[in-house]
């Protein structure tokens, strides 16, 4: 299956022209143009068309379309109807200019595709379940949902509005390919149509008419298809960083309680690491507690055992004043 989109034209010759312009000695021109556009990326559709060159009244497009109805990633599948109903919605100017039955097409999958409201939407909504923004206050007025603490799930749904935004990257980019190359399809064609009205080809007046651009309708519309495709680009790129800065505060948050965490690991070690260490040395038989008692005495703690109390409180104490003025010394500057 074809996975890039693509655009290619040519033009035919009639041999009946080809005799008569041979024998006036003039320069060959196209009869007719065929030319075909496909996108497999994010709506997928192939047009193939066969395009009659003449005036305004004699110019004719003769359109094939296949479009690729349903997908697994597809929310929306594009339906023919659809199609059919967007091509009549613009059926006066497809009546004066056939050829743009294509930039009609492309102006269609635009609208589908290029959601700038929704990437906005989503990020505020990410924006305030990280709870990273000033504007909390106003989000929750807004009705956007709270802090949340699943990390899972925003991880999935950063990923996911990548996705989405990658696609229409990619669909957009395409919408420009197609419609600068159909500008110069269009360049072509008005060129020939403009070279039948003047009346001395041969003339510089008549070579200067030729070259000149003549500002169309038909220009008008593609360019408006361009630009619109430009700023979609930018969208997307201004969408990108602001969502590469919610990952990153994403994963910020996420180590930040791994860093808590170890925090309480670390209050809870200190507490007990000195009754332990003090329990290992008297349990090394090098002090006996019991020693002087009668062998029939029946008293399970020794009545040395307020040492043990005694050590075991200073030596946490020590440890906990020790730690906690080593951590406000490395806020302060203090150390290190």
């Amino acid at each position: 299956m074809v996975t890039q989109s693509f655009f290619e034209h040519h033009f035919n010759f009639f041999s009946a022209n080809l005799a008569v312009n041979a024998n006036s000695g003039s320069t060959d021109r196209p009869t007719h143009l065929e030319f075909a556009a496909g996108n497999y990326e994010y709506d997928a559709f192939l047009l193939l068309l066969r395009h009659k060159r003449g005036d305004s009244s004699s110019a004719s497009t003769k359109c094939l379309r296949f479009l690729k109805e349903y997908d697994q990633l597809k929310h929306t599948p594009l339906h023919l109807a659809a199609v059919r109903a967007y091509l009549q919605e613009h059926e006066n100017i497809l009546t004066r200019h056939p050829l743009l039955i294509i930039n009609v097409v492309l102006s269609m999958l635009q609208a589908r595709a290029q959601e700038y409201v929704r990437w906005r939407q989503e990020l505020y909504s990410i924006e305030a379940r990280l709870g990273i923004t000033r504007n909390l206050d106003g989000l929750r007025r807004s009705l956007y949902p709270d802090v949340d603490y699943d990390f899972t799930g925003l991880n999935a749904d950063l990923a996911g509005i990548a996705r989405m935004i990658i696609d229409n990257e990619l669909s957009a980019s395409t919408i420009l390919e197609h419609a600068e190359a159909l500008q110069r399809v269009v360049a072509i064609c008005e060129k020939y149509e403009r070279a039948a009205a003047v009346p001395a080809r041969n003339s510089p007046a008549g070579a200067a008419w030729e070259e000149s651009f003549v500002t169309s309708e038909q220009f008008e519309e593609i360019n408006s298809t361009i630009t619109r495709a430009k700023l979609c680009l930018k969208h997307v790129k201004m969408t990108q960083d602001v969502l590469q800065s919610l990952t990153a505060a994403l994963y910020n948050r996420i180590n930040k309680q791994d860093t808590q965490s170890m925090e309480t690991i670390a209050v809870v070690t200190l507490l007990f690491l000195p009754a332990t260490f003090v329990s290992a040395i008297f349990s090394t038989g090098i002090f006996r507690f019991h020693a002087g008692e009668a062998d029939g005495n029946g008293r399970v703690i020794s009545r040395f055992g307020w040492i043990y109390l005694m050590l075991c409180l200073l030596l946490t104490s020590l440890t906990l004043v020790g730690g906690w003025c080593g951590t406000c010394g490395e806020e302060c500057g203090w150390i290190g």
